[in-house]
């Protein structure tokens, strides 16, 4: 690999970074943003793949020596970073939707833009250090469309059976106690009678959604787009940051049901079941690794717009270094997307659905010091031209009815469709 150089200033073009990644059509993109603290990268100028049940540790290592030899130009020193997602499988599938999207990808990006509050800075990395690119970014139009695509639901008329054998074959299993928790998940195919625009979806999500990560990849031909309530894991340093997001109920219009429904989720012993699952365990990954702050012994109500969370936030300190990487690999996949025992669970997903992709992976960033955020990836659409698959999914527990577990998938694949016809 060629010796990078990278040139850092202050960014002096479109404030909206969504509409920068828009503006770069045919290039690799990644854009993630929440509550004013945004990430753009565009171009390739190194990448790293990598599979197996040790990709995190490898990817994070390759990550950290790749980021070490880029050398700054300039009087200020340049902002180094990764950014990329993983899959929800340590190995790829056959379905050809995910072919652009390898088991874990990261990507040292030729432009890096950084939004923190009102300060913005660009990062240009390339084997010549040359920014003149900089000046078409610059030229952009800084907007993005709000025009949502009109999507056509593809039946399956079936999908509400399938999943009703799912849930009883899971009952089965927690029944002969082999399992305690499981993670199901469904897609549903959308066709739009023109090209679908990711960044215009993404757009109307960021502004009814700001406390979700919004986020948009494009590979190529394919682009994986979403809004999730979830964070995997946040290093600051050696501050660490997680949440346990488990346990859901619908919303309302109407105030007083809202309400209602809030308590009541609040009240229930099998969403509190289901929560604590994911909560024990990840409280138990981060105590081997970090002194950890007592967190409250109750959950949180989290209310999204399309539904009410029961939330537990984790907060610690390391007791010596790691990297977000890493300790992505050591979390993924919680019991908020999988299940316990995690392997049982793994391999009942893995034989009984089609291939999930990022889907429940993460998606996130990390710089050279180890720092960086990787958010679980939810409330996500891949798209490719005009076809859209949304995924949804739904944790079966002791006591979960077939019926309403399928209910709450729907409203979750409402989150991002709007008034698409669903």
């Amino acid at each position: 690999m060629p010796e990078l150089f990278s040139i850092t200033s202050l960014w002096t073009g479109p404030s909206d970074l969504l509409a920068v990644a828009r503006s770069l059509p045919g290039e690799p993109l990644f854009y993630m943003e929440r509550r004013g603290f945004a990430v753009v990268g565009a171009g390739c100028a190194a990448e790293i793949v990598t599979r197996g049940k040790d990709r995190f540790a490898r990817a994070s290592r390759e990550a950290l020596d790749l980021l070490a030899s880029i050398r700054s130009r300039g009087e200020t020193g340049a902002d180094r970073v990764v950014l990329g997602g993983f899959a929800f499988g340590d190995e790829t599938r056959c379905d050809p939707k995910w072919r652009e999207f390898p088991p874990l990808r990261l990507i040292v990006p030729r432009l890096l833009c950084i939004k923190d509050g009102s300060t913005c800075r660009v990062t240009w990395t390339s084997p010549e250090g040359d920014d003149t690119a900089l000046e078409r970014i610059c030229r952009t139009n800084g907007a993005v469309t709000n025009r949502e695509p009109r999507l056509r639901r593809i039946p399956s008329p079936r999908d509400r059976d399938t999943w009703r054998r799912r849930v009883e074959y899971a009952g089965s299993q927690i029944a002969a106690k082999l399992l305690r928790k499981l993670v199901m998940a469904r897609s549903v195919e959308f066709a739009a009678s023109e090209e679908i625009d990711p960044a215009a979806i993404i757009a109307q999500a960021r502004a009814a959604r700001p406390d979700c990560f919004s986020f948009l990849i494009s590979a190529g031909r394919t682009s994986f787009a979403g809004s999730t309530p979830e964070l995997l894991v946040r290093l600051r340093g050696n501050d660490v940051d997680s949440g346990a997001l488990a346990g859901s109920a619908p919303r309302s219009t109407d105030p007083d049901e809202d309400r209602r429904l809030g308590e009541n989720l609040l009240a229930s012993a099998k969403n509190q079941a289901e929560h604590r699952f994911v909560a024990d365990e990840i409280r138990s990954v981060l105590a081997r690794v970090a002194d950890l702050e007592q967190a409250p012994r109750s959950p949180e109500l989290a209310s999204l717009p399309e539904a009410h969370h029961l939330f537990t936030r984790f907060r610690g300190r390391l007791r010596r270094r790691h990297s977000a990487l890493e300790l992505a690999g050591l979390l993924h996949p919680t019991p908020a997307v999988c299940g316990v025992p995690t392997s049982t669970a793994r391999a009942i997903i893995e034989r009984n659905e089609p291939e999930r992709g990022w889907y429940t992976g993460g998606v996130g960033w990390m710089n050279a010091d180890g720092s960086g955020e990787f958010a679980v990836a939810l409330r996500s659409l891949l798209i490719e031209g005009s076809k859209l698959t949304a995924w949804a999914g739904a944790g079966i527990v002791e006591g979960s009815d077939a019926d309403a577990e399928f209910d709450e998938t729907e409203f979750k694949l409402g989150a991002l469709l709007g008034s698409s016809d669903r």
